[in-house]
């Protein structure tokens, strides 16, 4: 079943019928592309002010390019030993540490330096496993599942720089009846900081935003679009008894890939599954929204402290297409 929901997500991330509609189009203005060869499937990006860090699954690596697409690096490689990946998952970078990436069906953390050099293996303390990994004000973010009698859903570990475990957190929780279905998916369960060192987060199939503080208070829950259909909110038909009619059932509503904050917004990543395409929400920091109604045919991966934001693109037989575009028109779209 693991593989199938692995498998369910990596399909989702290559469909690409949507073209871009105007709303699209008032948010962002293109810059450039660029090819980055031998990445065949890739899951995640990271760009600095001089490399773009890339992590392929087909390779279980992380690739290294210069800023047009030169590829540089090859960092890792397959296996279950310190600097060694089994489903590298999380990818993070300080410029002061280095990078940082875990892997998605165990807890040990790598760690390398910028040029690629093995630094060290971590496993936090308390952890079972390594979903997604961030790292702001001199701590470390990692996620994990959690599942027990009473409880299930994704915590959110808070560690100081010594990796000493300070704070655990739900950041995310789903009822009991989704655990089977959802045990692998639920580690994909987004979540980004933004520089007052806020939290949000957003369960994969229950688009609902969370706004946690940086001890991890919960200071408000966004509203969702009205033209969002939560399976959450819909009663499960009797005829769904299977694990498999479940996922099929599921695979109708909209899938969260990834929440960006850049300056003082949040940018949400949807997988559009009834027609097959993609849209970004916007908010701002307070939870207003500012638009639902921006459909595109690329997966938003990564936004730099320039104010560049980063889209998975096509998948060539070389390699894959990343779409740069900057922001320009959330400002005059905010209403008060």
């Amino acid at each position: 079943m693991k593989k199938t929901l692995i498998t369910i997500i990596l399909i989702s991330l290559n469909l690409f019928s949507l073209g871009e509609n105007n709303a699209f189009k008032n948010f962002f203005h293109h810059k450039k592309k660029i090819e980055l060869k031998d990445t065949l499937r890739l899951s995640e990006i990271v760009v600095t002010q001089t490399d773009i860090y890339a992590v392929d699954l087909a390779d279980t690596d992380i690739k290294r390019y210069s800023l047009e697409g030169k590829l540089l690096q090859k960092i890792g490689r397959k296996g279950q030993g310190p600097g060694e990946f089994s489903y590298p998952h999380g990818l993070t970078i300080n410029p002061s540490i280095g990078i940082i990436i875990g892997n998605l069906n165990n807890p040990r953390v790598n760690f390398f330096s910028l040029e690629g050099s093995f630094i060290k293996s971590h496993i936090f303390e308390k952890m079972r496993s390594s979903g997604k990994i961030k790292y702001s004000q001199n701590k470390f973010y990692v996620s994990s599942l959690i599942q027990t009698r009473n409880a299930s859903g994704d915590l959110l570990h808070i560690h100081d720089m010594s990796g000493k475990l300070e704070k655990t957190f739900f950041y995310c929780d789903f009822e009991k009846r989704y655990v089977d279905a959802l045990l692998t998916v639920s580690l994909y369960s987004p979540f980004d900081i933004d520089r007052d060192g806020n939290i949000y987060s957003s369960y994969v199939f229950n688009y609902k935003i969370h706004q946690f503080s940086p001890d991890g208070k919960l200071l408000r829950t966004f509203p969702t679009p009205k033209n969002y259909i939560s399976p959450y909110s819909t009663k499960i038909p009797k005829n769904v008894k299977s694990i498999k009619e479940y996922e099929s059932w599921l695979s109708k509503w909209y899938q969260v890939f990834n929440i960006i904050c850049s300056k003082n917004y949040v940018f949400v990543s949807l997988c559009v599954h009834g027609s097959e395409g993609y849209r970004v929400d916007v908010y701002n920091n307070k939870g207003k929204i500012l638009d639902d109604n921006i459909f595109t045919n690329l997966v938003l991966l990564f936004s730099d402290d320039e104010g560049n934001f980063y889209f998975k693109g096509e998948e060539t037989e070389n390699g894959t297409i990343v779409e740069i575009y900057e922001l320009k028109g959330v400002n005059q779209n905010e209403r008060n």
